[in-house]
């Protein structure tokens, strides 16, 4: 089974542990601030990391060497954490030997995951960077435009078809498919400096490793 999003060690988190469990949605700017459409991990973000002046623990796919590894949901968060320019350590964690005390703590074994502390464990990317948002506000991340938050949703699922296919019948198809995709990323790009115009946001931060990747 699919682990939950959010894991608490304490029992008074339990109700918000459920409100938190299904897939965020983006949070958007309304009158200058910034507006959770959840309103559970909205608090438990504000609570939990305060004013963020200590550092918090990251975990990501790396090597036991210390090598970051390539993971495009890692990279993301890692650039999200610096963007934020909040401390952080992190901590490398090699996918084909994850260590028992990571599952104990992480059951699902997927990364990144983040840890604010003892009690609060963080995992999925799109979760962790809504958590960043609303504990640090500035500088803000969500775009301006609410046209730009579906750009690129679909380029690393056609990568992936593409790249991994080994059928000659569909060859044509998911080739055109994945050109549809980065045309519209071009078209989008006309004129501007970012996916939202002059300034960085939460979804050049999400596509750029993916496309690096």
């Amino acid at each position: 089974p699919k682990a939950k999003p959010l894991y608490f060690s304490n029992t008074r988190a339990d109700a918000l542990n459920k409100t938190c469990a299904a897939r965020p949605a983006l949070s958007r700017r309304k009158g200058g601030r910034v507006v959770s459409p959840r309103r559970g991990l909205k608090q438990i973000t504000l609570n939990a990391l305060g004013d963020m002046t200590e550092s918090i623990d990251v975990y990501v796919k790396g090597h036991a060497s210390g090598n970051l590894g390539d993971c495009p949901f890692s990279h993301r968060v890692l650039l999200m954490l610096e963007e934020k320019k909040v401390s952080y350590k992190p901590h490398y964690i090699d996918l084909k030997a994850k260590p028992d005390w990571f599952l104990a703590k992480n059951p699902s074994g997927t990364v990144p995951v983040l840890n604010v502390d003892e009690d609060i464990w963080i995992s999925d990317s799109d979760t962790i960077c809504e958590f960043l948002e609303n504990s640090r506000r500035e500088p803000c991340l969500i775009p301006e435009n609410d046209s730009t938050c579906t750009l690129g949703q679909s380029f690393f699922g056609s990568f992936a078809k593409y790249v991994k296919n080994k059928s000659k019948l569909d060859e044509k198809h998911l080739k055109h498919a994945l050109e549809d995709e980065i045309k519209m990323l071009d078209e989008a790009l006309k004129g501007k400096v970012f996916l939202d115009g002059p300034k960085l946001c939460s979804v050049d931060l999400g596509l750029y490793p993916k496309i690096r990747h």
